[in-house]
């Protein structure tokens, strides 16, 4: 008898997760993004052949796809941990109206939300484009595995461009740097809540 996993298999083996579940996703996304927004006003038809071609050129992109295919197992964990903290903190007695009101109106707890968002998307980055992190994190085993940012033939602007952004890289993902910023941000985060006016 035929199981879920062996449905699963034949599904990966179909391209559904490689191809159609990512082509759907990011259609359905830029759609409802130029629904909402309207910059070719109420066409629907033409929002819909936009949406279609982005999806299109999308899956075109290999590691584009691998993105989206890392990225949404993470992003569903954290959103079952978010409903799991929010059942918790029922069970104990706070109002599913005061969680509400503290993501929706509190930008602590946005900023907070935005933050992890962002920590998922680098390490989803670092996962799709191993060479940038090689090269930033192990220079000699990078130098070892002769890997590069540019190709054999790139041009010397091209090299220079290579080399600046690794530096830029080099900066921001430095221990020290990230301290600066975890300070800056508890720091910003404490002056808010003392500094401001309580709600009359």
């Amino acid at each position: 008898m035929a199981t879920l996993l062996d449905a699963i298999g034949i599904l990966q083996k179909a391209g559904v997760y490689a191809t159609i579940i990512p082509f759907l996703l990011i259609t359905a996304a830029v759609y409802a993004l130029l629904v909402k927004f309207k910059p070719f006003g109420e066409h629907k038809w033409v929002n819909g052949i936009i949406a279609f071609v982005v999806g299109l050129i999308f899956i075109s992109m290999a590691r584009a796809v691998e993105f989206i295919n890392k990225f949404i197992p993470l992003f569903t964990i954290f959103l079952l941990l978010l409903v799991l903290a929010f059942l918790i903190f029922t069970f104990i007695g706070i109002k599913a109206e005061t969680m509400s009101e503290l993501f929706t109106k509190n930008p602590a707890a946005t900023g907070i939300f935005v933050l992890i968002i962002l920590i998922l998307v680098l390490v989803v980055i670092s996962q799709v484009f191993p060479e940038p992190t090689m090269l930033i994190q192990y220079p000699e085993e990078a130098e070892r595995l002769n890997l590069s940012l540019v190709g054999p033939n790139a041009t010397a602007r091209e090299q220079a461009a290579a080399f600046g952004m690794l530096q830029v890289l080099r900066i921001l993902t430095s221990p020290q740097i990230l301290s600066l910023i975890i300070l800056f941000a508890t720091f910003g985060l404490a002056t808010y809540f003392i500094t401001r006016e309580p709600k009359k």
